[in-house]
């Protein structure tokens, strides 16, 4: 994937630099560590007439506390900032800078790119918003303070103007007892963010929440501060009462068929199949692999259908069948399914095979003779990271092939048995 052409200038200052965003207003991007620009350029949903490198210009990247506020340089690396001693007195900015990205993203992607970008899954909105800090945008007119609420104003649009630079992010300084922490959910090390919240809360005197701000990202079209949980927390001790986890929810009686078993339980609504079938029954053949419906390692039958019981409530599962892994072979006689398994090498590591083999068995239970194609179309939910899903194929190509024999071996006379 190769940009648009551009041009291309590097100013020596702040004040070149800005002179080019009069000149060439609306049409010129900033460069400074890339991270959050080159993968638009590189896909062309950013197209600048000019792209304009900050590397040159002083004073952008500096970490300074005042006796008021921890003032970060626009240019400051995410790394620079978690191992800078007066950045790590501040919590959330240290441990949210520590975790965005990988190493490399780390060490030359930056705050000011990361803000100005306003991507909705970013790290650093979530934390501007949580702490309220202040943006500072410099333009050939003077200096303009932009309070982090009112900054990120949709997907990928903010408040700084064409004309403008982002040169400063100011976090207020902490009072006395407060804490804070920025918390997300990501698929792997160096995802964007599938959720994350940033929390600072401050107690007062009395032991009870006297400011709170709290800050999400990769939930809605811009990062947000979720000022009613912030004005439910004030006055609170910030226990479950204050965030409504003391609600107790009423239980139901559930009786669910597991591998021709007759099981019962009283479970809470919320609960997960997948749970059901592993904290409750004991059945962990049963894996957690995504939690968002991805990996189909959680595949079990239910009612001869196969499911996602992670994507299941228990509730759900109440007068029905269910099939897991544990109940595949005949005692001590390994299923069809299994044993082409072991002879083709159709497992590595193993994680995904139970959901894999239930998965299968769904499979030719309604297609006892399926082509590689349908065989590659009915695991398409299951994802295998080891095997590259060519012994899997042949797997259920043997079972198949066994499972199809055993069906037209005639019974065996009554007379010879």
């Amino acid at each position: 994937m190769i940009p648009a052409a551009f041009e291309y200038v590097r100013p020596p200052s702040l004040a070149a630099a800005l002179r080019v965003l009069r000149e060439r207003e609306g049409g010129a991007k900033l460069l400074a560590g890339g991270y959050s620009l080159l993968p638009l350029l590189k896909l062309r949903l950013a197209q600048p007439g000019i792209l304009v490198d900050l590397r040159d210009v002083d004073g952008l990247d500096g970490i300074v506390e005042t006796e008021s506020e921890l003032r970060i340089g626009g240019r400051a690396t995410h790394r620079r900032i978690h191992e800078d001693p007066a950045a790590a007195r501040y919590s959330i900015v240290h441990e949210a800078a520590g975790g965005i990205g990988d190493p490399q993203v780390r060490n030359w992607g930056t705050i000011g790119g990361s803000c100005a970008h306003a991507d909705p899954s970013s790290d650093w909105p979530a934390v501007l918003l949580a702490t309220k800090a202040t943006i500072v945008c410099r333009s050939e007119t003077g200096e303009r303070m932009i309070a982090a609420r009112d900054f990120f104003l949709d997907t990928f649009q903010t408040a700084i103007e064409p004309t403008e630079i982002l040169t400063e992010i100011r976090f207020p300084r902490p009072g006395p007892r407060t804490g804070g922490s920025y918390q997300k959910l990501e698929r792997r090390a160096g995802d964007f963010a599938t959720v994350g919240v940033a929390v600072r809360v401050q107690l007062g005197a009395d032991g009870r929440v006297a400011d709170a701000g709290i800050g999400l990202t990769a939930v809605a079209d811009t990062p947000f501060a979720a000022t009613d949980a912030e004005a439910a927390l004030i006055g609170t001790d910030g226990g479950d009462a204050a965030i409504g986890e003391d609600r107790e929810m009423s239980t139901q009686h559930i009786t669910v068929t597991v591998n021709g078993e007759a099981r019962e339980a009283e479970v809470e609504p919320r609960l997960l199949l997948v749970h059901l079938l592993r904290d409750v029954f004991g059945l962990t053949g049963t894996h957690i692999g995504c939690d968002t419906s991805n990996c189909g390692a959680c595949t079990v039958l239910v009612d001869g259908e196969s499911a996602k019981s992670c994507t299941m409530l228990a509730v759900q599962a109440d007068g029905r069948a269910v099939s897991t892994i544990e109940g595949l072979a005949n005692g001590a006689t390994l299923h069809p399914l299994q044993q082409a398994f072991w002879d083709q090498h159709g497992l590595q590591c193993g994680f995904c095979t139970p959901g894999m083999l239930m998965q299968a068995s769904w499979l030719l239970a309604g297609n006892a003779d399926p082509s590689e194609q349908e065989i590659r179309e009915g695991i398409a939910g299951n994802l295998c990271r080891c095997t590259g899903y060519v012994n899997i194929v042949k797997s259920i190509q043997q079972a198949a092939a066994v499972m199809r024999a055993a069906d037209e071996t005639p019974a065996e006379p009554a007379a010879a048995r």
